[in-house]
């Protein structure tokens, strides 16, 4: 998330991400509107259609938290640890060591949420 966090911060143009938001907002209601026309489906059929359409999650672009400059840091403390931007930085050696040392702070995050209810935030 820290690489990511940094490639997001310099290189994606937030603009892009809200209007790939829009589009899938846009196909959601037309998909939803479309149901209406289907003949063969009857009325408990497409209202579960709709419903399952409205509980799919935007996985678009990032995170949200990833850019915010309140949240991203506490989620990436959860992530790593004490292993922020800064911190990667001063790793010693190459970026190699550096991407492997954040790795494993990654991993024993993930492992220390086995058995835990997932955060769909993340």
């Amino acid at each position: 998330w820290v690489l990511a966090r940094r490639f997001v911060r310099e290189k994606f143009d937030p603009a892009r991400k809200t209007v790939a938001e829009e589009m899938v907002k846009n196909l959601r209601e037309a998909f939803k509107e479309s149901l209406q026309g289907i003949s063969w489906m009857d009325k408990e059929t497409k209202r579960a259609a709709a419903q399952k359409a409205d509980m799919i999650e935007d996985r678009i672009g990032y995170p949200d938290w990833l850019v915010d400059p309140q949240k991203g840091p506490v989620y990436l403390q959860r992530f790593y640890g004490k292993a922020d931007e800064e911190a990667w930085k001063n790793v010693k050696g190459s970026f190699l060591e550096a991407k492997t040392y954040l790795s494993n702070r990654g991993n024993e995050f993930m492992l220390s949420q086995l058995g835990q209810e997932e955060d769909k935030t993340l």
